[in-house]
């Protein structure tokens, strides 16, 4: 089962921000979408938002789903 606050984690890490509201700015969402997936277990990003954040930055559906390396589609 995925873990959204793991996921959501990764995203802050990945866009290097610290705040929802700067990773909401980055993800083109609003904050409380963000606070909404921190705070319900049931809640998680989209997978538009999550196909979106794979082909901006290059991270794998591993890594971003589950945390697995490689990090990066280069790195295979």
């Amino acid at each position: 089962m995925l873990n959204c606050k793991e996921i959501v984690g990764r995203l802050f890490l990945l866009y290097d921000v610290s705040t929802q509201t700067a990773l909401s700015e980055k993800l083109g969402i609003t904050q409380t979408l963000i606070s909404r997936w921190i705070k319900d277990p049931t809640r998680r990003p989209s997978w538009d938002t999550m196909e979106k954040v794979i082909e901006e930055t290059g991270v794998t559906w591993d890594w971003l789903l589950e945390g697995r390396e490689p990090q990066y589609r280069d790195q295979i």
